[in-house]
């Protein structure tokens, strides 16, 4: 049988012996000059076609086997353009064709090169690289082009070496004739001298040059689907049978060994689906580079991963291929830019979990690399190191996941109509890292084997699904990731939760895998922005009789050995802010501001101020998720997502406390058909500034008193997001719902537009305030703060602040304006159109970011750089995908949309039919339709 992964052969090298050092074979000519006083260089342009192939590099070669230098890529349609390149007869040159993927019957191309003569051509504008253009290079030898063009003629008929074969049927049967026998690994001059000479090529010249029964066998078979296809089907037809034939022969045991006539007619139609279905998404209109390969298939059925189903209907078995998406898990993948990939997440609806997607910008593919995952806090640990006043980010050091697939059972539980259901429990997982460019190449950092002995001893063997990551982006060695160790993974279905079950919290440095009992709660860095030292709460195994586990502060070097306990440091701390010479934490149940010197070691409580009620980090650190109505007692529909609670100046750090949170009596709901949606935020903030082991309060919308549950007669007046603090100015949001008690807004019927953000900043300088010093922006009525609030963010020394200006209808998309400060006035110097995204790549303890800001208009369309004041698109619309609508980053805090260069946006047409594009800030008009995968969400860091 044959092995498709041939298919991979390169076409010049193998006759050549010397192509990647030059041209397909050593016929010399003199080399192009240049004409006196006229232009000093040409171009060439032209196609790569099999038929066209897109994403091949194109390279000049010189006569004398040398490169030139001088190279450009295939776009979709298999074009390309060469500049530069000298004046003068070409005739010696030629031109090499490496990877791409041919668009018509979707081969893959990554290891296969194409040579043309530019002997064949006298102008060199619209010159056709393909298999038959190989073959007269192959036949040259010595000889004059057209002695090659005559001896290939004499085998092949009257064919011309110069047409593209997409326009010619006969011309494109026996191009795709010849890369079936390079896949066999034969070379062109072994082709061309073993072909007979009856014109064309059919079964006697497959007799002829090969010796294998298999392969001739195999060989015909295809050669008669290419024969008998209608000319407007040639392509179709072959691309159809080279997917039938992988995915049977990958399957030709399992085939071989079913001998129930039911069960083989059930295959047969499970094959022809399958067909079908990778024929319906290499022809998708919207999407004409989504097919799968031949290779692809292979990798999926036989090489350790699988066709994935990304979207389910209510009833799995109906095949429905506007609604079922099959993607390739390949599990080999490599990318040769890393920094071209970008990465998102789909929900497996199998196990639950997670897969993870890489967009590839080079190819324009798409790859499922990992099917069955759990992500955390962070999808990578990036790099960099510290400069002067900020932290520059190189770029993704590597991805970070944990891997469920270490132990499995079948498990039984009541399905609540008095039967029972089987599912799939999930008894370990593993903390692994993989390359980014490379996703197969991965280790393991941690998993439940390097547990220390006394936590064996304890009956800790497990390790639960969830991480959190501390990233020193200057030291990612000495970075480290919070696990938690369980006797056994807790089972809801089974009526466990996780405080009946024995665990203990555990810091794992992502370097080594060495282990420490507890939690990170800071990193100390030196000078340099390298870990000095560790801050963890140590805590002891929690046990379900219910005594309380002892927890204290401990500081540790990098390595995590011989972590020594911090005087005065018994309790549970969590980290609230840090300055240039102290570290500032909150304790369970106890009110106070806690200092921790950088230099001393020694940890005291801060005068001048204290928290409005005893620290409860479950209220004081409430996160907000960034999904619809996510976040657990709070919810992004009437709370700002992803606060930013603390910045620094030097020795100065800034604190915004959000208190008189209820959760017991919501202010209001929201009603999403016939289940209300309970409003519940914190009704006030304050704001501190903390200066050594002193503090002093800035601002307080509030009497000071955090009341909690008992706060429900006290209208709610704003809670706070910091921003940034620069230029003596600490700049500020604020959120709130204006429609409970004592609010000025009448809310819908189905309590909407009552939402409100303000935008302002303090003086450094301030104490006790009970408003901004200066109020810059502000909008009241929006509906809620998932689609109408968009996070103000500083970077490049400006602040800049979208404000919603006309809410969407059903035919239209909300309308923004983007306000723009410069940090060192605070006065507005100008708008710009639309929702706000940036990329990022530095940021500094301030707040204030470097990075590419980005702005979408929702009225013409255009997607901006603001940053470079260029136009990315048009109308960020084409004929293969839907307008852009609306943008967003799934990310807590700043709008994100990538780190460094590239970019990634997910919007939606209408209907929430979500829809990802990428592009590169560096390249104007660079922004590109990705797909259509309503579940997913763009991964940044």
């Amino acid at each position: 049988m044959m092995k498709i992964k041939k298919f991979l052969s390169t076409i010049c090298i193998l006759f050549a012996g010397s192509f990647l050092l030059g041209g397909c074979n050593d016929s010399k000519s003199s080399a192009p000059g240049a004409g006196a006083g006229g232009p000093t260089d040409q171009s060439i342009s032209g196609i790569v076609s099999d038929p066209a192939v897109e994403g091949a590099e194109v390279v000049l070669v010189k006569a004398d086997g040398t490169l030139a230098k001088i190279s450009g890529k295939t776009g979709g349609d298999g074009r390309f353009t060469l500049t530069g390149v000298p004046l003068g007869s070409l005739s010696g040159y030629r031109l090499k064709a490496v990877g791409g993927a041919d668009t018509g019957t979707g081969e893959d191309f990554n290891n296969i090169s194409l040579c043309l003569p530019l002997a064949l051509y006298s102008a060199y504008q619209n010159v056709v690289v393909s298999p038959v253009a190989c073959l007269v290079d192959a036949a040259l030898a010595g000889s004059d082009v057209n002695a090659a063009v005559a001896a290939v003629k004499a085998r092949l008929g009257e064919v011309d070496p110069t047409a593209d074969p997409a326009g010619n049927p006969a011309l494109q049967r026996l191009s795709m004739k010849l890369t079936l026998m390079l896949a066999e690994g034969k070379s062109f001059q072994e082709i061309l001298t073993q072909l007979d000479t009856n014109a064309g090529i059919d079964a006697v010249d497959i007799d002829r040059i090969f010796t294998s029964p298999e392969a001739r066998d195999r060989l015909k078979r295809f050669f008669s689907v290419i024969d008998s296809s209608p000319d407007g089907a040639v392509a179709e037809s072959y691309q159809k049978e080279l997917i039938e034939q992988a995915i049977r022969e990958s399957f030709a045991d399992a085939l071989a060994a079913l001998t129930d006539p039911v069960k083989q007619a059930n295959a047969d139609a499970n094959i022809d689906k399958l067909v079908a279905h990778l024929m319906l998404l290499k022809a998708k209109p919207t999407a004409p580079r989504h097919y799968l390969t031949k290779a692809d298939v292979v990798a999926t059925i036989s090489g350790g991963g699988g066709l994935t189903i990304a979207m389910l209907t209510a009833d799995p078995s109906a095949f429905n291929p506007t609604v079922f998406k099959l993607v390739l898990v390949n599990r080999s993948a490599t990318f040769a830019d890393a920094a071209k990939l970008a990465y998102y997440q789909v929900d497996n609806p199998v196990t639950g979990n997670l897969q993870l997607v890489v967009y590839d910008g080079v190819t324009g593919r798409q790859t499922v690399v990992k099917n069955n995952v759990i992500l955390g806090n962070r999808a990578f640990v990036l790099g960099g190191a510290l400069e002067v006043d900020r932290t520059f980010i190189a770029g993704k050091r590597y991805g970070i996941l944990l891997d469920p697939n270490q132990a499995r059972e079948t498990r039984t539980a009541p399905d609540g109509r008095g039967g029972f259901f089987q599912y799939e429990f999930f008894l370990d997982n593993a903390f692994k890292r993989y390359d980014v460019a490379s996703p197969s190449n991965e280790a393991v950092i941690f998993d439940s084997s390097m547990l220390s002995q006394s936590l064996k001893d304890q009956e800790i063997r497990r390790l639960s699904g969830e991480y959190t990551l501390h990233n020193n982006i200057s030291d990612p060695d000495s970075s480290y990731v919070d696990l938690i160790a369980f006797q056994r993974i807790p089972d809801p279905l089974q009526g466990e939760t996780s405080d009946t079950v024995l665990q203990a919290p555990i810091v794992v440095r992502l370097v080594d895998g060495r282990m420490t009992q507890g939690r990170t709660v800071r990193i100390l860095k030196g000078t340099d922005g390298r870990t000095q030292w560790v801050l963890i709460n140590f805590t002891t195994i929690h046990t379900p009789a219910g005594t309380a586990p002892v927890r204290r502060l401990q500081l540790c070097p990098p390595d995590l050995s011989g972590c020594a306990d911090v005087a005065g440091g018994g309790g549970n701390f969590f980290f609230l802010a840090e300055s240039d010479t102290h570290i500032y934490l909150g304790k369970d149940g106890d009110a106070s501001v806690y200092a921790f010197d950088k230099s001393a070691h020694t940890l005291g409580a801060v005068t001048g101020v204290s928290y409005p009620a005893p620290f409860d980090h479950t209220v004081h650190l409430l996160e907000v998720g960034t999904a619809h109505g996510s976040g657990g007692v709070l919810n992004d529909f009437s709370s700002l997502s992803g606060p930013t609670r603390s910045v620094s100046d030097g020795q100065n750090a800034y604190l915004a406390i959000n208190y008189d949170l209820d959760t017991q009596n919501e202010i209001g709901a929201f009603r999403f058909g016939p289940n209300p949606t309970k409003i519940r935020l914190f009704k006030h903030g304050q704001i501190v500034k903390l200066t050594g082991t002193a503090g002093v309060k800035m601002f307080d919308n509030g009497d000071g008193v955090d009341h909690g549950d008992g706060s429900d007669g006290e209208p709610a007046v704003g809670h706070l997001n910091l921003i940034a603090v620069s230029n003596g100015r600490l700049f500020v949001e604020s959120g709130n719902y204006d429609g409970g008690l004592g609010g000025n807004c009448v809310p819908s019927a189905t309590g909407f537009n009552c939402s409100s953000v303000r935008y302002g900043y303090l003086n450094a300088e301030s104490t006790v305030k009970t408003a901004f010093d200066v109020i810059l922006q502000e909008r009241t009525n929006l509906r809620y703060f998932t689609s109408r609030r968009i996070a103000p963010v500083a970077i490049n020394g400006k602040l800049f602040i979208s404000i919603l200006e006309t809410d969407a209808t059903t035919t239209a998309a909300a309308v923004y304006k983007l306000h723009i400060y410069p940090l060192d006035t605070a006065v507005e110097t100008g708008t710009s159109v639309g929702r706000t995204a940036m990329t990022k790549t530095a940021e500094r303890a301030n707040g204030v970011f470097d990075g590419e800001v980005l702005a979408w208009d929702a009225v013409t369309g255009e997607l901006h750089n603001v940053t470079r004041n260029e136009l990315v698109l048009g109308n960020a619309k084409n004929q293969d995908s839907p307008a852009l609508n609306s943008v967003f980053g799934m990310t807590n805090g700043v709008p994100l949309a990538g780190i460094g260069n590239l970019y990634a946006l997910r919007g939606h047409n209408g209907n929430h039919r979500w829809h990802l594009f990428a592009g590169e800030v560096e390249m104007q008009n660079g922004l590109v339709y990705v797909d259509q995968v309503p579940t997913s969400a763009w991964l940044y860091d």
